[in-house]
Formats: structure tokens, sequence, C-alpha cells
């Protein structure tokens, strides 16, 4: 359920699992690596690779964004428009200067893609 993925993320036994990317360095598990923004971020469990959200409320209104950076870089390498407390499985794109190729998907602790049924 919804309500046991948080609490799996809040307990810190969360994993994320990065697939199908065309920088395939990105591909890999990611494991919970305390909070950012408010809500858990994680890092890759062999490379320097790491998720997440950043808020911009410059603008009067917060926009959020999840994104895949170099150890929590300036530059994402992937990103998805989402509020979310945890990443969204898809909808994924890649910052062409940086990631070339297809965009990643998630799988484990990731928020369920709008129009799926979260599972069990």
């Amino acid at each position: 359920s919804a309500g046991g993925r948080a609490a799996a993320a809040a307990s810190g036994a969360a994993e994320i699992v990065v697939s199908g990317c065309g920088n395939e360095s990105i591909n890999g598990t990611y494991r919970r690596d305390g909070e950012r923004d408010g809500v858990p971020c994680y890092r890759h469990a062999a490379a320097s690779w790491t998720i997440e959200r950043d808020t911009d409320r410059s603008a009067g209104e917060a926009v959020s964004e999840w994104c895949i950076c170099d150890d929590y870089g300036f530059e994402s390498h992937c990103f998805v428009k989402a509020a979310g407390d945890l990443p969204p499985a898809a909808g994924w794109a890649c910052s062409p200067a940086v990631c070339t190729g297809h965009p990643p998907s998630l799988s484990g602790a990731v928020a369920a893609a709008a129009g799926e049924a979260a599972a069990a």
C-alpha cells in the first residue's frame, strides 16, 4: 500500500532501482541517504549518483522537481516535475547536455504512476 511504502521510506530501509537510462552508470540500486527538502533522498550503492527532490519557492508558488544528480550537485542529469514525498516511477526526462539516450524508470520505494493502482 502507499502507506506501507511511506512507512518503509520513513524507516530508512527503502531502496529504489533505476533502470533503462541511456547513461548506464545511473542505473542500479539506490539506498536511503537521509533527508533533503523534507523528504527522503537516496544514494547509488556503487556510484556517486543521488536522487533528491528540490523545491523552488522563489516565484511565490512552490515548484518541485525530483532529480538524479552527481553527489547532490546542482546539475540534474535526469529530472521529473513532481511534488510527492517519494520519487515517481515514470515521467522522467534526461538533460540533453549531460545525459543522452533513454530516460530512466524507477521501481521500489517510489510513488505509483498516475492511474496505476498502488501495490499491496
